[in-house]
């Protein structure tokens, strides 16, 4: 009875693999409901390659400073330009450009890219010069991705009045972009999360600029629990005082972003924002979602030490842009996946269609991790993908064939764990250039280092941990 019932656990955990890898896993967030594993990637469907090179900035840019040693926005009208002086100063000073700001760059840029979800890129640095070479594929989204990773990223929090700075960059721990259902619709916000020390500050500020009137305000919506409010012109004429309000202003990159005081004193450390407004339109959700990842993106990375600037940029046609080629390829891999199960379970009977089941399982692992590591799909993975079908086919047979029924539990063992131990020798034997590949800088070379090393370690690892246990069971059934 123990048997059966570990028997019947074993068959339905390969299913539950099996409904994971070929279905997925549905979360509902908020109103999204996502499939928790990345879709596949599929080589027919990717343009190219671009190949992006980004350089130091030259400009420059012009500082006005009056007669005494000030300096000022611009020269006030009627006065003379003889009473300033003008001056050129470089974006990028010489003392910025040195080794450390030129990795600290490409750091961020990698950062960015991991953050906007990116399968696949590689980020190499010129240490001499600081150039920048940025390897992606070519889809829909390629231009607003280099775009955003040329942005500075800088934060500011300042004095809406005198234009003290209050918090900057460095108070940033991360940022996040979350929903929330409404009766006005669907809410998008914000939230940045300060350091330590960024706490500290922003407690305080959220104390010298606490709104300065205690009445209720008529327009608060269902929203109130959020921390920040910001104020529009509509209603600055409802909440006039005496007093003149002090706010603070939140600028991005030199842009403002926006304006506001503070309800309450806030010593949690995280500033939620609005992006937009609720919204029951599929398309404005989409645009409040975008803008605010846009922010989360920029502000999770770190300011970039050096503006950069693109000097080139080359597209490489891919090579798999005949999509019949690749369904040929898939449609071969599926061929020899299904004869070999038919023919397991024709030719060993129930013991073949348990065999199967952890068979179709092992695939479904499989695609599982190709789907996390961002692998691209193409002939070359194809073609990994039936090197690997034969190894577990040639695996399945050898310890079906080896197995004869007047041999006793201990005599099973031994043949078992002598084929177990020249397949080790032949496993090594393939993660040597399994791995050397992996972390080839072709794509395409490691994508099939990737795919092959992922799928031996689970082809064996799922031979001896269940292929092994149920043919032992129905062995020792007997």
């Amino acid at each position: 009875m123990e048997k059966k019932l570990k028997t019947v656990l074993i068959i339905l955990l390969m299913i539950l693999i099996c409904l994971i890898g070929f279905g997925g896993i549905y979360i509902r967030n908020n109103v999204i409901l996502k499939n928790t594993i990345p879709d596949y990637e599929f080589a027919s469907k990717v343009e190219g390659t671009r190949i992006t090179t980004f350089v130091l900035d030259d400009s420059t840019n012009e500082v006005i400073y009056d007669l005494e040693g000030n300096k000022v926005d611009s020269i006030p009208e009627g006065e003379s330009e003889e009473n300033y002086k003008k001056e050129s100063v470089p974006i990028n000073s010489d003392e910025l450009k040195n080794i450390d700001n030129y990795m600290k760059s490409k750091n961020v840029i990698t950062n960015r890219l991991k953050t906007l979800g990116m399968s696949e890129y590689y980020v190499r640095v010129d240490k001499d010069n600081g150039n920048i070479s940025v390897e992606l594929k070519e889809n829909k989204n390629t231009d607003r991705t280099l775009s955003e990773l040329l942005v500075t990223g800088k934060f500011e929090m300042i004095d809406t009045d005198d234009e003290t700075l209050l918090m900057n960059s460095d108070d940033i721990e991360s940022a996040k972009v979350y929903y929330n259902n409404t009766s006005s619709g669907v809410s998008v916000y914000l939230t940045t999360n300060f350091t330590k020390e960024g706490t500290k500050k922003f407690e305080q500020i959220t104390k010298d600029y606490a709104k300065i009137n205690d009445s209720d305000d008529e327009n608060t919506d269902e929203n109130t629990d959020k921390n920040i409010e910001e104020n529009t012109e509509e209603n600055t004429e409802e909440n006039t005082t005496v007093e003149t309000q002090k706010t603070i202003t939140i600028n991005i990159d030199g842009e403002k972003f926006l304006s506001t005081a503070f309800n309450d004193v806030i010593k949690t450390g995280d500033l939620t924002v609005l992006v937009g407004s609720a919204s029951t339109d599929s398309e404005t959700i989409t645009e409040n979602i975008t803008s605010a990842q846009y922010y989360a993106t920029i502000l999770n990375n770190g300011e970039m030490p050096l503006k950069y600037k693109t000097q080139s940029s080359e597209y490489i046609k891919s090579i798999y842009s005949n999509e019949l080629n690749m369904y040929i390829a898939i449609g071969i891999l599926l061929v020899i996946a299904i004869i070999s199960i038919i023919y397991i379970v024709i030719r060993f009977k129930l013991l073949g269609l348990f065999f199967s089941i952890i068979y179709i399982a092992t695939i479904a692992l499989i695609t599982i991790i190709i789907r996390l590591t961002g692998v691209n799909i193409g002939i070359h993975t194809i073609a990994s993908g039936i090197i690997i079908l034969i190894v577990m086919d040639y695996i399945n047979c050898i310890l079906l064939k080896n197995i004869n029924k007047e041999d006793k539990v201990d005599e099973i063992k031994i043949k078992m764990n002598n084929l177990y131990k020249k397949v080790f020798n032949v496993i090594i034997v393939a993660l040597i250039p399994a791995v050397v590949l992996t972390y080839n800088s072709l794509l395409n070379l490691s994508n099939v280092g990737t795919t092959l090393f992922w799928g031996i370690i689970l082809v064996a690892l799922m031979n001896i941990i269940f292929t092994r246990k149920i043919l032992l069971m129905r062995v020792e059934k007997k």
